[in-house]
């Protein structure tokens, strides 16, 4: 006889919403779960290279790396980001302090509609100061984000985002701290003028939970492990132990689409869902 999962209400396999393909009607992220960027080798011809010490807080450091940054003109969001990273390396590694020189990397490294608005940002009348450089860097940054762009990344992470089949929770997480890190440095909020800030921890951890399949939060259940009691690193490692299960079951039935099969092992009582719910006939063996 097969134990049946309890449930007290009708989510199940076949009326749960599959929420890893997001329709056209969906809202899309600034910044998406998934990235899809592209590295290509670095062409010296559209960009340029630093030398930065390699050890940027000593400015005593006696070795240094080339660092290659790419021109930047009307790129994605998350492109952006990585530039604006990428400028702060190079002020630290050759100890860039001043407006004039931070002025001239920047106009260095911004090509086309997004040079035009940094020259445009800079106040008549006022000069290259460091104040400055920053009013003019965020008018390229309201430029490229869309509108309210914190506040639905910010709804999306906590709500929207889902796992995706082919993503390994370690992977999913990795993402997610990157896409919480890059909070901050997102256009002020409009009605405050404050930057905005990151997912708190339990903030972060509630969007990880609602991100993973439900057939693992219910052996979770059957468990009797609270994910809300337990570290991101636990709950992360409990996770990967279900997609280990979920890989072995996939290797035993290979003509079978791999989507999720841990409802199967609860109802098989897997040996990792806990001796309470082992089923009782060998009925249940692999079909």
């Amino acid at each position: 006889m097969k134990v049946v999962v309890p449930s007290s209400n009708t989510n199940t396999k076949a009326n749960i919403k599959d929420t890893t393909k997001p329709s056209a009607s969906d809202p899309v992220a600034p910044i998406p779960l998934i990235n899809h960027l592209e590295t290509p080798v670095f062409d010296p011809s559209k960009g340029r290279t630093y030398k930065v010490r390699q050890v940027q807080a000593n400015i005593h450091s006696p070795r240094y790396e080339v660092l290659a940054i790419r021109y930047f003109s009307n790129g994605t969001c998350e492109e952006f980001l990585n530039l604006e990273a990428a400028v702060q390396q190079v002020f630290i590694g050759q100890s860039i302090t001043t407006g004039p020189e931070r002025f001239k990397v920047a106009r260095d490294l911004l090509k086309g509609d997004a040079l035009t608005t940094f020259n445009q940002a800079l106040p008549v009348g006022e000069s290259e100061t460091i104040a400055n450089w920053d009013i003019c860097m965020n008018a390229v940054r309201r430029s490229i984000f869309p509108p309210k762009a914190a506040r639905l990344q910010h709804k999306l992470m906590c709500q929207g985002f889902t796992k995706p089949n082919d993503m390994g929770i370690q992977q999913f997480v990795a993402r997610m701290q990157q896409l919480n890190s890059y909070l901050p440095h997102f256009p002020s909020m409009s009605h405050t003028g404050r930057a905005p800030s990151q997912l708190d921890k339990h903030e972060f951890m509630h969007a990880i939970r609602r991100s993973v399949p439900y057939p693992w939060l219910m052996a979770m259940a059957l468990q009797d492990f609270d994910t809300y009691r337990h570290t991101l690193e636990e709950f992360v490692a409990q996770c990967q132990r279900f997609e280990e299960m979920e890989c072995r079951e996939a290797s035993k039935r290979p003509n079978k689409r791999h989507k999720h099969e841990l409802h199967v092992l609860i109802g098989k009582g897997h040996p990792y869902l806990g001796p309470y719910y082992k089923s009782s006939s060998s009925s249940d063996e692999e079909e």
